[in-house]
């Protein structure tokens, strides 16, 4: 079953799709990640800023990554974020999990996200503690106050759209992410 897992930023779309990955086998895309870790500058700078990247590009990337690795089990973390991207992925899909969670909820976490300087193990003062033994946690620009509210602007005025859309098509579960780790893995998985 190919899956794409939404949600706001801090939502625990990364939790989520770990344990999927881990309990179901799946092959997973994290197009946070690929971004992040790019080396084009251009890209470098949009996620700085809290913007996304073009749709053309992430299409892109994410065609290549389905042509590469069709084995239906895909799991998508945080794609589609706009209703071009979801066109394209549409016939690919046979589920999309939005782990809803409020405004006032995205803030507090991410205000607490920290990755390692050393491992870039991501963790979370308040939900996560470090699972790595450098003790040297950074904040990503992408989790600043500033960057927080472009990117909440951002999901909703682009990927909200894809939801209802997904919701529409029958392809959508709407899952309380505001609940304990646990219990919103075991929700997902019984509703699986």
């Amino acid at each position: 079953m190919n899956i794409a897992l939404l949600g706001p930023q801090g939502s625990g779309k990364g939790t989520q799709a770990e344990m999927l990955v881990r309990d179901m086998g799946m092959t997973k895309f994290e197009t946070g990640k690929f971004f992040r870790e790019s080396k084009d500058p251009e890209i470098r700078s949009l996620i700085d800023q809290g913007k996304l990247v073009p749709d053309e590009t992430t299409n892109k990337i994410i065609l290549d990554f389905i042509n590469e690795n069709d084995n239906g089990n895909l799991l998508f973390d945080g794609s589609p974020r706009t209703i071009s991207q979801y066109e394209v992925m549409k016939k690919h899909l046979q589920l999309v999990i939005f782990l809803k969670i409020s405004e006032k909820e995205t803030v507090r976490r991410l205000s607490a996200r920290r990755q390692c300087a050393v491992c870039g193990q991501i963790y979370n003062l308040i939900t996560a503690p470090a699972r790595c033994d450098h003790n040297q946690p950074v904040q990503r620009e992408d989790d600043k106050p500033e960057a927080i509210k472009k990117r909440l602007e951002l999901f909703r005025a682009q990927t909200e759209p894809v939801i209802e859309m997904a919701r529409q098509d029958g392809l959508l579960l709407e899952i309380d992410g505001e609940r304990p780790i646990e219990v919103i893995a075991k929700d997902i998985k019984e509703r699986l």
